[in-house]
């Protein structure tokens, strides 16, 4: 069955996770529940556990008329805690998918059984896909909870992805893929070691087929799982999950033999045809291309302006219709003048092959929204169009999604690893070459403080490089004023009054914003002496929560933080206490402090420096404590005592 096994990514599961090919020590009958379930403590490896899955069974059928997964699943609640965790359950499915057999119940310590009706299962839609939730009753600590269901679908060619890992931990999870006779299916691994992708082997009879030929079933099984949450500085999520991955490689009978995977060459000769289909107005690009290009004989210069041209001229707009394009054809955003980020960059595409500049479109998937695998012949792996241009002998890959990214650099969720030159029969994986840009932000705020105890300060705020684009972003989404008090203001914790903002994208793609505002009751009398805290917006608290962490920190890419704060005082200063220096270093990054008085002004700085972007399982502890310390100075006072008057 399985023509290629590999982990796709380098392993961070701890040392617990053990393949087991043998059926669960836990009972699998429906509201069967063992001794040993109910007597389940929180796991010795981590007992800070508010809930456990006992167990995550999929049992995955595929027979010439279609695909079926039967799933079932148990879960143990140990606290209060856990009751908010896991009260609500969902999962999601393909929209021409069939769900059979849902059925769902809590199990309480007294043995008692309380269903979820059938009417309080919900089902949501979001492009292609549906969500079915619903909600358990009669929920409390030491409750179990289990949910079955059947689906049944005609997705021969893609079989959905079984991850063994959840967000909260699981006890035991397993896998069987059953073949009717005939199919061949390739597998790749996600997480798992290598030691552990063979699955265990068996042979069941098949009375429906004629030639007498049996089944296939493979298990994997893996038990002790550490659960994988959402947290900060991370990429895509599932790509930290223990996975499997399945593809149809062909379906053969005695009379004739199918072969579904061609290469990923056949997979961008239909998107090509997609892409055609969607372009139109080619005389009016080559018209916009004489009058913007006019003069200019550099072919640089002339992609640099294409560039810079779609990426500002045109609106970037949600996907509404959930791939890719938003219009029916290109003219609708030639006319409209906005439409998707992949729409802008078939338009980039296009403006430059008529500039007489060679230009394709390559697949890729955004980090937040896929990992793309290249053992699986998958065009659902990719969400994202982005240019390629041929600038002899350089090449450049673009994405005019955001008119804060420089020419040359691909935004934050576009930084992929690799992905699809679309080009006809010509089609080809190529590996995605990463610029990174100086990227910097640099935060100067006066703080005066007046004879009342106000204080009236002025920010002036630089975003360079991927900042640049990050917060760009954010502030085309909201009006000024509210993008300035939801990631400025709104952090000092204080009453403010604001002036109207203002914002400039200078030529050198960096975004400035200065804004001027006024703090109450934010200066503290202790005795003679007046207390200030020095304003500090970004990184005023430690972002790694969790004293625990099972998969790598990821900032994306390296960057620089420099906030600096000068203090001044309408009354005259006497004497002053100023926070200690401080300079602290880790293996790629470090955070250093400096404090001084001028004779008119107390000033601080201090700059943040991650320029190791990466940081693995291991030295989560270490990284951990490094922003424990640079974050605690935020908290830091200054001291001044004032002339009496």
């Amino acid at each position: 069955m399985c023509n290629e096994n590999g982990s796709l990514v380098k392993l961070f599961l701890t040392p617990v996770i053990v393949l087991l090919l043998f059926s669960s020590v836990y009972g699998q009958k429906w509201g069967k529940v063992t001794d040993e379930e109910w007597n389940l403590a929180a796991p010795v490896d981590y007992p800070e556990a508010n809930a456990v899955i006992l167990f995550d069974i999929g049992r995955m059928e595929v027979s010439p008329e279609r695909v079926e997964l039967k799933r079932h699943v148990r879960i143990k609640i140990l606290n209060k805690a856990g009751v908010e965790e896991v009260g609500d359950v969902g999962f999601s499915y393909d929209k021409d998918d069939k769900i059979r057999g849902l059925k769902a119940h809590t199990i309480t310590p007294d043995g008692k059984k309380h269903k979820v009706g059938k009417k309080e299962f919900y089902t949501k839609s979001f492009g292609g896909r549906k969500y079915k939730t619903f909600a358990f009753p009669s929920l409390d600590s030491g409750c179990i909870i289990e949910y079955k269901y059947t689906n049944s679908n005609k997705r021969l060619h893609r079989l959905d992805a079984w991850y063994f890992q959840s967000d909260i931990y699981t006890k035991y999870s397993e896998f069987s893929l059953i073949l009717w006779p005939g199919f061949v299916y390739s597998s790749a691994t996600v997480q798992i070691p290598a030691e552990y992708q063979n699955a265990k082997t068996e042979y069941l009879p098949n009375l429906d087929d004629l030639d007498g030929r049996r089944n296939q079933k493979y298990t994997w099984g893996l038990h002790d799982l550490p659960p994988v949450k959402d947290e900060p500085y991370m990429s895509f999520r599932e790509n930290y999950l223990a996975a499997i991955y399945n593809q149809l490689v062909s379906y053969e009978t005695p009379h004739y033999r199918f072969d579904y995977i061609k290469g990923w060459s056949d997979i961008g000769e239909k998107f090509q045809f997609y892409i055609d289909d969607y372009i139109n107005e080619k005389g009016t690009i080559e018209k916009l291309i004489d009058s913007l290009i006019s003069g200019i004989n550099d072919n640089l210069e002339k992609a640099k302006t294409i560039y810079e041209y779609v990426s500002r001229e045109y609106k970037t707009k949600d996907n509404e219709k959930g791939y890719y394009f938003n219009h029916d054809k290109l003219s609708g955003l030639l006319v409209g003048k906005s439409g998707t980020g992949d729409e802008k960059n078939i338009l980039l595409i296009q403006m430059l092959n008529a500039a007489d500049l060679q230009a394709w479109p390559v697949l890729i998937g955004t980090r937040d929204k896929t990992v793309f695998n290249p053992k699986l012949y998958q065009a659902q792996q990719f969400n994202r169009i982005i240019a390629l241009v041929n600038l002899n002998p350089e090449y450049y890959y673009l994405d005019a999604t955001s008119e804060y990214c420089p020419f040359g650099f691909l935004p934050p969720e576009s930084r992929a690893t690799g992905g699809l030159l679309v080009d006809d029969k010509n089609s080809e994986l190529v590996k995605i070459i990463i610029n990174d840009p100086n990227t910097f932000r640099r935060d100067v705020t006066d703080m005066h403080v007046n004879h009342d105890g106000t204080v009236t300060c002025s920010t002036s705020v630089q975003f360079c490089g991927y900042f640049a684009s990050h917060y760009g972003k954010r502030c085309d989404e909201k009006k000024a004023a509210e993008f300035v008090e939801d990631y400025f203001l709104d952090k000092l914790d204080a009453s403010y009054r604001m002036n109207d903002p203002c914002f400039k994208h200078d030529s050198l793609d960096r975004l400035e914003m200065n804004v001027t505002y006024s703090l109450d009751d934010y200066v503290r009398q202790l005795d003679n002496n007046l207390v200030i805290k020095p304003v500090q917006y970004y990184f005023r608290e430690n972002p790694f929560k969790s004293e625990n962490r099972f998969f790598p920190v990821d900032f994306n890419y390296p960057f620089i933080y420099q906030n600096m704060v000068r203090i001044s005082f309408e009354d005259s200063v006497i004497s002053r206490t100023l926070p200690e220096p401080i300079q602290l270093e880790i293996p790629g990054g470090s955070f250093k402090r400096q404090c001084m008085y001028d004779g008119n002004n107390v000033i601080v700085n201090s700059q943040l420096a991650i320029n190791k972007p990466f940081f693995p399982q291991n030295f989560y502890g270490r990284l951990r404590d490094f922003f424990i310390q640079a974050t605690a100075a935020a908290e830091d006072e200054v001291i001044v005592g004032i002339a009496s008057k």
